[in-house]
């Protein structure tokens, strides 16, 4: 260890901000920025003759370099020194340039004159460039999650031209182009020193633990300790992302890994993957860039389009709780989906094995949710088993909203001749339903699990309580969109809640659930169907898979159902747990209109998520995808959907 160089002891390390030719160097000075003093103070005694501390020289100085510096040492040239005189004479003379670090000590510089009178040259620690607006420096920095389009650098905080700030993700690493310009001619001037943000540059996966050096990231645990995984953790022999299905046994394939590689996953908007084998992870594009996608040597380079495939590999972010992708690799061989003039996918679904949840024909997306109900009777119409495919509007969803359903319908397209026909069968069908037993659930409605995205109308004059088993038979009324008119009811105890508690407007039933094998976020009911497990995990000590959990009915967020059911899970204790929080939306009396049911706002309780409102983050937003975006080569309609009937 002692046969080792040690390193060059310093007072100032500086940037060179502005520099200036050898010629003009006889009455001109270069300016440099003073980027890290090891000398932030000075030792004086005070009026006490007391020792007191007090900052003099700090960064983000500008220094100039005097025409002295540039002058070699003289020494006595000779026939022996000659070529070594010429070299440092040649050395010392070369002009700094832009970006050039330059390193120097307190007794280097003459601070009454802001001259640096000797220094010493560095490797560079930016990449410089240029274009039409002058020099440029390639520097590192975080955008903020609490200010979009604020770049947090070590240097200076810069803004993010609008247009720009959608295309980068917060919370990592990303490097930029910047301009540092100054119209100082002389240290002596006034400091005038302006940072503006030009583009960004790229995004390196090894750089992300430099996250930790942004402010708000401080007092952060996970940032000090950046290195360890945040949940889901492996164990030792989940190493590996297992992708082979096994035969003749159901396994749940949740292992977790640092990083994956070459999968395949859909472009959803909002610099979101989609994985159909991982639909527990979100898979984020750091930084939206064009891509490659004809192959060759005159290769075209456009953004993503949404609904467009691609071969992709991350690494996984704690500040995220998702994978980063590092690369993406367009997949031409399957045809990309449609899209909206919103934004959303455009695919045809029928109706899952599953009740109340849907499929695309070739189940490439897996399951998808109704929330308005829009396509809830879709299962009695006479070509629901014969070829009813409707062409609907689909958005995906969060992973931190939907674990296993990440597709969500939010518009049926009505224009389309199948969609036509069956809106016109029901404006006018009327059909009887039962007897099917189901459970009431307030003091208007049952629900049941034999059509479980239906509402079942009590009576005005029905008086059973909630929690209360029942088996009835119904009618539906032309014209009625989601619910059915109860005409006939019987209690039957076999199907009531083992324990009710809350009020009319806030009520959990606690009830039998199994969980359904291959979807972990849904569970089933004998009376509800299936069940929302939103972000709870089932307990592990339970008899052939049963247990009891408290459930309810799904509040409401911004007009949209939260839960891909009707009924979500609240609590999975055996105790009684404290009611949900009302936010103070009303219900609507009578959801006999046709429209969407109104039902009660709620914040997040007993482990369920609440919905976020920034638009431009993934690790915020409830809904990616949206408006479509203006970016260059952007396409709004890329052909039919992914579907041979479409």
């Amino acid at each position: 260890m002692e046969d080792l160089p040690k390193p060059i002891p310093y007072d100032y390390e500086a940037l060179v901000i502005r520099p200036c030719g050898a010629e003009y160097q006889h009455y001109e000075t270069d300016l440099v920025l003073i980027l890290k003093s090891q000398r932030v103070c000075f030792v004086f005694p005070n009026d006490n003759n007391n020792i007191c501390f007090q900052e003099r020289y700090t960064k983000n100085r500008i220094y100039g370099i005097s025409r002295e510096a540039f002058l070699p040492p003289v020494i006595e040239k000779s026939y022996d020194n000659f070529e070594l005189a010429k070299n440092l004479e040649r050395r010392y003379a070369t002009p700094l340039k832009f970006g050039d670090i330059v390193i120097f000590n307190d007794s280097d510089i003459n601070h009454h004159e802001s001259l640096i009178l000797r220094f010493k040259r560095e490797k560079p620690l930016y990449e410089v460039s240029s274009n039409n607006f002058g020099p440029l420096l390639r520097i590192g920095g975080v955008i903020s999650p609490m200010k979009l389009n604020t770049f947090w650098t070590p240097l200076e905080d810069l803004v993010i031209p609008t247009d720009i700030a959608p295309l980068a993700e917060p919370n990592v690493w990303l490097t930029a182009w910047i301009r540092i310009e100054t119209n100082m001619l002389h240290s002596k001037d006034n400091y005038h020193l302006e940072y503006t943000f030009d583009s960004f540059a790229g995004c390196d996966p090894s750089d992300q633990a430099r996250v930790a050096a942004a402010p708000w990231h401080s007092r952060s645990i996970d940032s000090q300790f950046s290195m360890l995984p945040a949940e889901p953790t492996p164990c030792e022999s989940d190493d590996e992302i297992d992708l082979e299905p096994r035969k003749d046994i159901y396994v749940k394939e949740d292992k977790w890994a640092e990083k994956i590689n070459r999968q395949l996953g859909l472009f959803v908007g909002g610099r979101l993957l989609l994985c159909k084998d991982l639909p527990q992870y979100d898979f984020i594009i750091p930084l939206l860039k064009p891509v490659a996608v004809a192959p060759g040597e005159d290769r075209t380079f456009i953004y993503p389009s949404i609904g467009e495939y691609f071969h992709f590999c991350a690494v996984w972010s704690i500040h995220h709780k998702g994978f980063l992708v590092t690369e993406m690799l367009p997949f031409q061989i399957l045809r990309g989906y449609s899209t909206s003039v919103s934004g959303n996918i455009l695919v045809r679904v029928n109706q899952a094995s599953l009740g109340g949840l849907f499929t695309d024909s070739d189940s490439s997306l897996g399951l998808l949710d109704d929330p308005y109900h829009t396509l809830c009777f879709s299962e009695f119409h006479p070509a629901a088993h014969g070829g009813l495919k409707a062409l609907v509007e689909v958005h995906a969803v969060r992973s931190s909203e939907n674990r296993s359903v990440r597709w969500r319908i939010v518009r049926t397209i009505y224009e389309d001749d199948h969609v036509s026909r069956f809106a016109s069968w029901l404006a006018a069908a009327t059909f009887c339903v039962g007897p099917i037993h189901g459970m009431v659930i307030s003091k208007d409605t049952v629900i049941s699990g034999d059509y479980p995205s239906v509402y079942f109308r009590l009576p005005p004059n029905s008086n059973l309580i909630a929690g209360c088993g029942v088996r009835f038979r119904g009618r539906r009324a032309a014209g009625v969109n989601s619910e059915i008119m109860i005409e006939e009811i019987h209690t039957n105890p076999k199907f009531s809640a083992r324990k009710v508690i809350g009020q009319e407007e806030n009520l959990l039933f606690q009830v039998p659930l199994k969980m359904i094998l291959g979807h972990e976020q849904l569970a089933r009911n004998e009376v509800f169907g299936p069940v929302d497990m939103r972000q709870l995990d089932p307990p592990e000590d339970t008899d052939d898979g049963v247990f009891y959990a408290w459930v309810r009915e799904s509040p409401t967020i911004d007009n949209c159902r939260r839960a891909c059911t009707i009924m979500e899970v609240f609590s999975v204790a055996l105790n009684t747990p404290l009611l949900p929080a009302l936010s103070g939306s009303s219900r609507s009396g009578s959801r006999h209109s046709g429209s969407s049911r109104a039902t009660l706002s709620s914040s997040s309780h007993g482990g369920s998520t609440s919905s976020r409102n920034s638009t431009r983050s993934i690790n915020s937003n409830r809904f990616v995808g949206g408006p479509a975006r203006s970016t260059p080569g952007s396409i709004s309609n890329r052909g039919a959907p992914n579907d041979s009937d479409a």
